[in-house]
C-alpha cells in the first residue's frame, strides 16, 4: 500500500546536497598481498554520500519509525489523538473478512425471497455456498495469521453453512 510519506528535513537535506558540487568518490581499494590497506575515505562510507561503496547495494535501515497516519510533514496532526498501541493491518483485515462472513451467515435465515423451488432455491443455495467459501477462506487466512479465535469463528461459519444447506436439501431429498 503506497503512502504519501514525506519528511521535510530529509527533502531539505537532499536538495542542499544536490546543490553542492560533487564530492570525491574514492572507493576503498583492495589491499595487495604484503601491502597495508589504505584508510577508507570517510565521505565514501557515510550514509547519503553519492557513491559510497559501503551503502551502494544495501542502504542503511531507517532508525526513526514513522507514524502510519503521517501524510505530509507540513500538516500538523497534533489535534489527532495518539494511538497507544500499534495496529497490525494484516490481522485486522483477516478479522474483518471473517466477521463479514459470520454476518452474512447470520443473515441467511432471514433470506427475504422465496426459496421453495426453481430459481429462488438456486439463488439461495448460491448465497449459502458463498458463505461456505467465505468460511473456508477465512479459516485458511486465520490459520496462516495464527489467529485462533477468528479461526474458530471461520470453522463455525463453515459448519453453519453446511447446516443451512442441509436444512433446505434434506427435506427435498427425503420427499423425493
Amino acid at each position: 500500500m503506497a503512502t504519501d510519506d514525506f519528511d521535510r528535513e530529509e527533502i531539505d537535506r537532499l536538495v542542499k546536497q544536490l546543490s553542492e558540487p560533487p564530492k570525491s568518490t574514492a572507493l576503498v581499494r583492495v589491499a595487495q598481498e604484503g601491502a597495508e590497506a589504505p584508510a577508507p575515505d570517510a565521505a565514501a562510507l557515510t550514509p547519503g554520500s553519492r557513491w559510497g561503496s559501503a551503502r551502494l547495494l544495501m542502504p542503511a535501515e531507517r532508525k526513526d519509525h514513522r507514524d502510519w497516519l503521517v501524510v505530509v510533514s507540513a500538516i500538523s496532526l497534533a489535534a489527532l489523538p495518539k494511538i497507544p498501541f500499534s495496529i497490525d493491518l494484516a490481522a485486522l483485515s483477516v478479522r474483518l473478512f471473517v466477521g463479514l462472513g459470520v454476518l452474512l451467515g447470520a443473515a441467511m435465515p432471514y433470506w427475504p425471497y422465496s426459496h421453495a423451488w426453481s430459481w429462488g432455491l438456486l439463488f439461495y443455495f448460491s448465497a449459502v455456498m458463498l458463505v461456505m467459501v467465505a468460511g473456508i477462506w477465512g479459516a485458511k487466512l486465520t490459520w496462516d495469521a495464527r489467529l485462533p479465535a477468528a479461526h474458530t469463528l471461520a470453522i463455525g461459519t463453515i459448519v453453519w453453512s453446511l447446516g443451512l444447506l442441509a436444512s433446505e436439501a434434506v427435506p427435498r431429498i427425503v420427499y423425493a
